[in-house]
C-alpha cells in the first residue's frame, strides 16, 4: 500500500479508492460522455504513473460500470467505453454487476445480486451448523449461538454497510 499510495493522489484524490492491490476510479457527471472523458483521463494518468514507477497493471481485470437513473443508459451493450492509449474498457454484457472487494454493484445499485449471493453463503454455513444441534448428543445451545454469531452472521453481514 505504501508503494501504491501516490497512485491514489493523482488528479482528483476524491475519485480514487483502493485496498491492497485493488483500485477503483469514480467519475460523477451529468452525461456518460463526460464521465468517459474523465475516466479516460484518470486511467491514462494511472498508466503513465505506472510506467514511470515500473508497475504493470492487468488490463484483463479492468471493469467498468455506469450508474445512471436514465433508462436509456441501463443497457450495457449501448453504453460508452473508456479508452486510454491502446486500452479500451467496456461494460461486461455477460453479467449485470461489477464485483469490487467482494461486493456486487449492479447498475441500479439495488444490490439484489449481492444480497442473494450473501444470503446463500450464510444459509450454507447455517445448514452445516444444524448437525451440531442434536438435543441428545449435540453441543450446548449457547455454543451454537456463539457459532452462529461467529460464522453465519459474519457471512450475512459482510459488506452490509455498502448498501
Amino acid at each position: 500500500m505504501l508503494y501504491l499510495a501516490p497512485l491514489f493522489r493523482l488528479g482528483s484524490a476524491k475519485a480514487r479508492f483502493g485496498y491492497a492491490d485493488d483500485a477503483a476510479i469514480l467519475a460523477i457527471s451529468l452525461s456518460l460522455e463526460a464521465n468517459c472523458r474523465s475516466l479516460s483521463t484518470s486511467l491514462q494518468e494511472a498508466l503513465d504513473w505506472g510506467t514511470t514507477e515500473g508497475i504493470t497493471f492487468a488490463p484483463d481485470k479492468y471493469e467498468l460500470i455506469h450508474f445512471s437513473r436514465r433508462q436509456d443508459n441501463q443497457d450495457p451493450s449501448c453504453t460508452l467505453d473508456v479508452t486510454a492509449g491502446p486500452i479500451t474498457v467496456s461494460e461486461n454484457t455477460n453479467r449485470p454487476y461489477l464485483r469490487w472487494l467482494g461486493v456486487l454493484f449492479d447498475k441500479k445499485l439495488s444490490f439484489k445480486y449481492y444480497v442473494g449471493e450473501t444470503t446463500s453463503k450464510a444459509l450454507i454455513v447455517a445448514n452445516a451448523l444444524r448437525g451440531l444441534r442434536n438435543t441428545i448428543r449435540g453441543i450446548k445451545p449457547y455454543l451454537i449461538r456463539q457459532a452462529v454469531t461467529a460464522c453465519v452472521l459474519r457471512k450475512a453481514y459482510f459488506g452490509a454497510e455498502t448498501w
